[in-house]
């Protein structure tokens, strides 16, 4: 009976609390920031030509790439179209984005081998099952077509893969681990 009206106590506290002082109590979820306008719209032009679209996980706080049931196109069809759209934007400018999404790719290994070793088992697969191979479909099809229109793009996929792997491992570094501020 105590523990009834304590956890009603404290109900209508918190309830309180919101109506009254509303700018102290909110739960803020976290924002996607990793991409630019320019970005927004290269990933919605190149998703689309190849039947793909994108999407952001709160839970995990990470964007992703995933397949949509194919439509009555073939996939040489979409891979045409795919290479229209990397054709019509600037070769510097395709390539960042190319890199930006590599980053993407090593947060998902990243958070693959971190939920692997936690045993996190539901994370895990969902990661490995569900988000990686769109991604890397996605990025094999990008890499296709822009080392066609920049035969150096080769060349500086291997410097930027690490640089990506470090950013994975330093975004999410104290993630899932407490710090201590002492």
């Amino acid at each position: 009976m105590i523990r009834r009206w304590a956890l009603l106590l404290g109900a209508g506290l918190f309830a309180l609390q919101l109506v009254f002082f509303p700018g102290c109590v909110y739960f803020k979820l976290r924002e996607n920031t990793f991409f630019q306008k320019e970005d927004y719209d290269i990933l919605q032009k190149t998703t689309a030509a190849i039947d793909y679209d994108y999407g952001w996980d709160n839970r995990l706080a990470m964007n992703y790439v995933f397949s949509l049931p194919a439509g009555n196109a073939t996939m040489d069809a979409r891979e045409k179209e795919l290479q229209k759209v990397i054709k019509s934007v600037n070769v510097k400018r395709i390539e960042t984005f190319y890199f930006k999404m590599m980053r993407l790719q090593s947060a998902i290994s990243n958070r693959i081998e971190r939920f692997k070793k936690k045993k996190v088992w539901y994370k895990y697969t969902y990661l490995k099952e569900e988000l990686r191979p769109p991604m890397d479909r996605y990025l094999e099809l990008m890499r296709k077509y822009i080392s066609m229109i920049d035969p150096a793009f080769e060349g500086k996929l291997k410097m930027e893969q690490i640089k990506s792997d470090r950013w994975a491992e330093w975004y999410y570094k104290y993630d899932d681990d407490p710090v201590d501020t002492f």
